[in-house]
């Protein structure tokens, strides 16, 4: 059996042991992952930890961290928590926690975790992986299929080499989903939703020491570096595994169907399905985990703070809400990449377009947008949901205003 065979089998299996579930506007659970790097200073220069060092630390932590792409790269992925009881409060001091032991570890050995969506200095052309088959093969693969010339840099940047994830950093989170159905249709309204977070949230600026001019270049990158389409695939409409897609889609079927369009790069058929869907970098995505349907939230940058993560949690988390609530109308794809787009380079200073296909600007129409990730929070039932005045994000906007003079 082949790793497609493979994977439609236990694609079939998977799905027959999820339950159906019609949308329903209610999360529970939820669960965090955070990529940090680690550095140390040598006079007076930033240098980023070898692969040895981070296990070595790595020994010293718990199963709630593990490697990531980039050899000075540790993730943080602790047990899901459950909104319900615990709040985001619950949440933001099992994060802070784990947070603290890395500290301890890392200090030890003398450095430091940096926490940015890029690692601001790095050499985009040089980067050191961990020494697993999964950092190895799955970039290197991309950068031998390229088939079609590709703009190579981003305001004077490198960012061909697939490796360049290995200096990009996220803040993802996962929600648990009521069944197959309401699985789809929150991950459909989180491609929706997902310019809007990155246009609060944008931390990906630098790469190689270089303002790239991007408020988040981290998804743009990515997208280069691991461009495999043909002129064919072009022409018939082929999207990228990265970022969003051209269409929402219908069924857990159609997303399988996606999923599986792609190379699988690693064989090994008894992991088909978590190798499929693991290398479908879309900015959200469905997983599942003790045959729960899961869908993960994944163009958030990492921020400053594990507080300000939090709060652009509670908006997306909100904003979900409130948009099964009402069932609102999806904006046509089109529509969301475009906003993407500017959100990643403009930030709040970008435009945005709803099904009307009028322009506004991003500060015009994000106050109401927050009014509305309030009004889904105020009905999640999730203890200290209240407690998000967004202010922060709210005197940004402000701020664009006073300098428009809108």
């Amino acid at each position: 059996m082949d790793m497609l065979s493979a994977f439609n089998k236990m694609s079939k299996e998977q799905i027959s042991k999820v339950p159906k579930g019609f949308p329903t506007p209610t999360i529970t659970m939820v669960g965090a992952e955070q990529e940090l790097f680690i550095y140390r200073e040598v006079e007076g220069k930033s240098e980023l930890i070898t692969d040895e060092e981070k296990n070595e630390m790595l020994a010293k932590l718990g199963d709630d961290f593990g490697p990531e792409l980039g050899a000075s790269c540790i993730e943080v992925h602790p047990a899901p928590v459950d909104l319900t009881k615990v709040g985001f409060s619950g949440w933001l001091a099992q994060l802070r926690d784990l947070e603290k032991q890395l500290w301890v570890v890392v200090e030890k050995h003398g450095c430091k975790v940096g926490r940015y969506g890029t690692i601001p200095w790095a050499d985009t052309q040089n980067i050191q992986r961990t020494k697993t088959p999964k950092y190895t093969k799955v970039p290197t693969f991309h950068n031998l299929n390229k088939t079609r010339k590709i703009e190579e840099t981003i305001n004077g940047v490198n960012v061909l080499d697939a490796a360049i994830v290995g200096i990009l950093n996220a803040f993802q989170f996962s929600v648990q989903c009521n069944g197959l159905e309401d699985a789809v249709d929150k991950l459909n309204r989180l491609y929706m939703i997902s310019p809007l977070s990155v246009a609060l949230s944008g931390n990906a600026r630098f790469l190689g020491g270089v303002d790239t001019g991007w408020e988040d270049v981290r998804f743009e990158a990515w997208k280069r570096s691991h461009d495999t389409r043909s002129e064919q695939d072009i022409a018939e409409g082929k999207s990228l595994r990265v970022g969003l897609p051209n269409n929402y889609f219908n069924s857990i079927e159609d997303y399988m169907k996606e999923v599986s369009s792609y190379p699988f790069i690693l064989e090994d058929e008894a992991h088909a399905l978590q190798i499929g869907i693991g290398l479908f970098w879309r900015d959200a995505r469905i997983k599942f985990i003790k045959d729960k349907a899961i869908v993960e939230f994944r163009p958030v940058s990492t921020q400053k703070t594990v507080e300000e993560e939090i709060e652009i949690a509670a908006f997306t988390i909100g904003r979900l809400i409130y948009s099964q609530s009402l069932r609102e109308e999806l904006i046509q794809m089109p529509h969301v990449s475009l906003n993407k787009k500017e959100a990643e380079i403009h930030g709040l200073r970008g435009s945005y377009i709803y099904n009307v296909g009028l322009a506004i600007k991003t500060s015009e129409i994000m106050l109401a947008e927050i009014e509305r990730a309030q009004a889904g929070l105020k009905i999640s039932g999730i203890p200290d949901s209240s407690s998000f005045s967004f202010l922060k994000y709210k005197d940004k906007i402000a701020k664009i205003k006073a300098e428009t003079g809108r």
